[in-house]
């Protein structure tokens, strides 16, 4: 039985997108300062506000850094669903002002 390499296992084309270069779920950022999740077809989609990134649960070491060029080369598709603020909690408050803080 022949092994394929990893690039030759990832579908050049799927439904218009160009070759998936990330799973589905990966969390990636560039230089600027928007976060993406990879969706199903391999597209970017932007996380709207620092509030949807903390209730979605991300943490910062899951984040793959990009180049402006790599993060470019991931086609753009249809922004994540922004989570509109109901009642933060005493917790989730601290939480936010904490990703705030860092992401400076």
């Amino acid at each position: 039985m022949e092994m394929k390499t990893k690039a030759e296992l990832i579908p050049e084309k799927e439904e218009g997108v160009t070759k998936k270069m990330y799973e589905e779920g990966t969390v990636v950022k560039g230089p600027g300062e928007a976060i993406y999740i990879i969706g199903g077809k391999g597209e970017k989609r932007v996380i709207p506000d620092l509030f949807t990134y903390v209730k979605l649960g991300i943490s910062e070491d899951e984040i793959v850094h990009l180049s402006e060029k790599a993060l470019d080369d991931i086609p753009e598709g249809a922004p994540i669903p922004k989570i509109e603020p109901r009642s933060v909690t005493p917790k989730a408050g601290a939480r936010l002002a904490e990703m705030v803080r860092r992401l400076g």
